[in-house]
């Protein structure tokens, strides 16, 4: 009868990890790589303040807000919170720079303001209301003494 092997690793025929020892010096090179890293992702979130929503990037660039929408990670949209709604931020500066490396192909433009129009109603004749119900009765039926 054949041994069965003690592990998932064992039956598939992995072999444990080799343990490497880091230098000191390759600590700190990492450990340096790490805090740059850090600083450079997060560079836009130190003033808040700054970062701007995405109708007022629309109405800075011209852009539409669904083509905004689009295109948020391209523009390095900034994602408040983690739900599938979550609002967007965006630097201006940041975003400034990515359009002028590589400006946008087939720019929808934002749509103009919408204002509903009201028409003057003095020179439209309009139709006579008409029923085939029976009218309800007038308030002479219901007048004392009026039987």
């Amino acid at each position: 009868m054949a041994a069965r092997p003690h592990s998932i690793d064992e039956a598939i025929g992995l072999h444990p990890p080799t343990v490497a020892e880091l230098s000191p010096r390759c600590i700190e090179a990492i450990a340096t790589r790490v805090i740059e890293l850090l600083r450079e992702h997060t560079r836009d979130l130190q003033h808040p303040e700054s970062l701007i929503d995405v109708a007022e990037l629309a109405r800075r660039t011209g852009l539409s807000r669904t083509w905004i929408y689009e295109h948020a990670r391209e523009l390095g949209a900034i994602r408040l919170g983690d739900g599938p709604k979550a609002r967007l931020r965006f630097n201006p500066d940041t975003v400034k720079r990515l359009l002028e490396r590589e400006p946008p192909s087939r720019v929808e433009a934002a749509p103009a303001t919408r204002r509903r129009q009201i028409r003057a109603m003095n020179d439209i004749e309009l139709l006579p209301i008409t029923s085939n119900r029976p009218q309800a009765p007038g308030r002479e039926l219901f007048r004392r003494g009026s039987r």
